[in-house]
């Protein structure tokens, strides 16, 4: 991939209408990303990120669920549009094009058993 396209895909992936800040985030310590610490009889949910795994980066501190919430849906969109341009990149056509339309004589799941 080029560079001027690479920069394209990246341009694109930090596209946000609403003007939201991307906060940078990090593992939690406490439960090391995990979201739940070992308890005797069952796993409690972390204290230290309310069970997300997740923490502010520079800070270490937890994030409100609404905040988290808002922060992973503009990573997951952001993921979503590069995987689009990305596609978007891919010549047409593939191995998978020489089957189209071809159907199985012996339908579903068939073979082609000769009875040796």
């Amino acid at each position: 991939m080029s560079d001027s396209k690479a920069a394209d895909v990246t341009a694109m992936c930090h596209v946000n209408p609403r003007g939201a800040r991307i906060v940078s985030l990090g593992r939690c310590e406490i439960c090391q990303g995990r979201g739940f610490v070992d308890g005797v009889f069952r796993d409690w949910p972390c204290a230290a990120c309310d069970g997300a795994g997740l923490v502010v980066k520079e800070t270490g501190e937890k994030m409100e669920s609404t905040a988290m919430i808002e922060q992973l849906r503009l990573r997951l969109n952001g993921a979503l549009a590069q995987n689009d341009a990305l596609r978007r990149m891919l010549p047409d056509g593939g191995p998978s094009d020489d089957y189209l339309g071809m159907t199985n004589k012996h339908h579903i799941g068939g073979g082609n058993w000769t009875g040796d």
